[in-house]
């Protein structure tokens, strides 16, 4: 079962990136540094022992343009400075990775604009364990799935996607209790029989405590578990 596969909202998503980065970078010394947006991103997934931290600045809002760091602005995480980098989907980022057991604890990002002014910003990051241990093969019953890393009450992102041509999926948010995750029989009517690929992602978005009058912005965490099992009647 080889077959990748990228969800419809995950397209969109892609999508909205490419359209929200059409404008040419600026630099942070040709703007209001009042008018910033922070864009900061954690992300990590199961069997890659790194965690990736992006960092981007944005003109005004989330939509914005993004932008590169004209010194004496610059960003540090936990005190290292960051360095930019730019792609074509994305804009100017900056970036680093960290072992997944480096991540425990609280790690401070600081921001300095134009004016030397400083912007704190703490985060902590806790991956999600997977602990059911899912066969090769499951029968289209209520799948259950309990995990380890989430609140007594909390979010989780299911898609469930089947390996025929043009392909079918199931993509839902479902509130996790206790750590345990239901589907029911009934909302894995669409997926076909045979091969298919789980993911289980946990996403959520905070507001930044400390930000530009005008700009403010947002911190965004995701970690993905994946799994792969045949699906019969």
């Amino acid at each position: 079962m080889n077959r990748f596969f990228i969800p419809g909202s995950l397209f969109l998503l892609f999508f909205s990136f490419s359209c929200n980065n059409k404008r040419e970078p600026e630099n942070t010394s040709d703007i209001d540094p009042a008018g910033i947006y922070f864009d900061y991103q954690v992300r990590g997934e199961e069997g890659n022992e790194l965690v990736t931290v992006l960092l981007q600045f944005r003109v005004e809002d989330s939509y914005g343009g993004t932008l590169a760091l004209d010194p004496p602005s610059q960003v540090e995480l936990d005190g290292k400075t960051l360095v930019a980098g730019s792609s074509r989907m994305t804009g100017t980022f900056y970036e680093t990775q960290f072992p997944a057991n480096q991540l425990a604890g609280t790690h401070t990002i600081v921001f300095t604009d134009a004016n030397k002014k400083k912007y704190k910003e703490e985060f902590s990051f806790q991956p999600v364990v997977l602990l059911t241990a899912v066969p090769d093969t499951l029968h289209r019953n209520d799948l259950i799935f309990d995990f380890d890393g989430l609140e007594s009450l909390d979010a989780i992102r299911a898609v469930i996607a089947d390996t025929t041509y043009p392909g079918k999926e199931m993509d839902q948010w479902d509130t996790a209790r206790n750590g345990r995750l239901v589907i029911k029989k009934e909302e894995i009517d669409s997926v076909a029989n045979g091969p298919v690929q789980v993911l289980f992602m946990k996403e959520n978005e905070i507001a930044v405590k400390s930000s530009p009058a005008k700009g403010g912005g947002r911190i965004s965490f995701s970690y993905t578990i994946k799994r792969e099992f045949i699906l019969i009647d």
